[in-house]
């Protein structure tokens, strides 16, 4: 059973038997009946508990639990007889193979062939495990110079190729630019600034500062650690920001006031985009000083 040998690995002993008392061994797959669990706590096992249902719809531990099981489905991936094909790309040495977020995985090479290797792979030990592959919701970006077109088919469907994806929130394209990514985030941003007329008509200037800076700006500036700013961009950002300013004073644009003026108001000591050039700087500190794991 994966949910009690994987949290025996992590330290949390437990083991199920059915309900009429008669225990199993917990690498035996789970049968259709009602079951009881126990696990071990301060050196004791606790009481029988009966298992009824799973994990409820937005319960907290599901994202845990998944993480669990797919950790074990990619272990057998990096121990398939096929591992020394998947060409998967090297950061400081170490190969990079995939790249996972709860159910959003992005699976690396750097040859058209290793990635259907790996792709069939992960989705073999996938269906060993009761999980299956969705083609159509399966995707492929080259990021090659000299174009060539990857063409993958699994079971007679051909994946899609595209050009630019979402990935956890940001979106990524196929040439490495960013400047899509943060026309979309900064009209994200003016769309919530819209949708909140009501509370900018407030008089608490004070109070309309930190729910920008807690609201719209976060929206505007996520993922901005991986963006790479040019002159345009940046003009688009302290637009944005100076728009939101002059809507909390309740500035009109008929009204002939210098953005100076306008900040001295507001007395901001961190612009949005100093901030987001703050976020770059430091995460690519942290990236170059953060040893490799083994």
């Amino acid at each position: 059973m994966v949910k009690w040998r994987k949290g025996n690995e992590r330290g949390v002993e437990g083991r199920k038997k059915k309900k009429g008392g008669e225990e199993e061994d917990k690498e035996k797959e789970e049968e259709e009946e009602e079951e009881e669990d126990e696990f071990k706590s301060e050196q004791k096992m606790e009481e029988w508990f009966p298992v009824t249902k799973g994990v409820r719809q937005g319960c907290i531990l599901s994202p845990h639990l998944f993480s669990l099981y797919t950790e074990e489905i990619m272990r057998d991936v990096e121990f398939d007889p096929r591992k020394d094909e998947y060409d998967e790309p090297r950061l400081q040495g170490l190969p990079i193979r995939d790249l996972r977020y709860a159910d959003d995985t992005a699976l690396l090479s750097t040859t058209t062939e290793g990635l259907e290797k790996l792709i069939k792979a992960v989705k073999e030990h996938s269906e060993q495990k009761g999980l299956h592959l969705n083609v159509k919701k399966t995707k492929i970006m080259d990021i090659d110079k000299c174009k060539k077109e990857a063409r993958i088919q699994i079971e007679g469907e051909e994946i899609e190729r595209v050009k630019s994806f979402e990935y956890l929130g940001a979106r990524i394209e196929a040439n490495g630019k960013t400047t899509p990514e943060i026309r979309r985030r900064l009209a994200r941003a003016t769309a919530k600034l819209q949708k909140m007329e009501k509370i900018w008509k407030g008089q608490d200037v004070h109070t309309k500062v930190r729910i920008l800076k807690s609201i719209i700006f976060p929206t505007a500036t996520y993922g901005c650690e991986a963006w790479t700013i040019n002159k345009t961009d940046s003009k688009r950002i302290t637009a944005l920001e100076l728009k939101c300013y002059r809507k909390i004073l309740r500035i009109s644009w008929t009204e002939k006031i210098r953005n100076e003026e306008v900040l001295i108001k507001i007395s901001t000591k961190t612009p949005i985009l100093l901030q987001s050039m703050k976020k770059t700087k430091t995460y690519i500190l942290w990236a170059y000083q953060t040893p490799p794991n083994p």
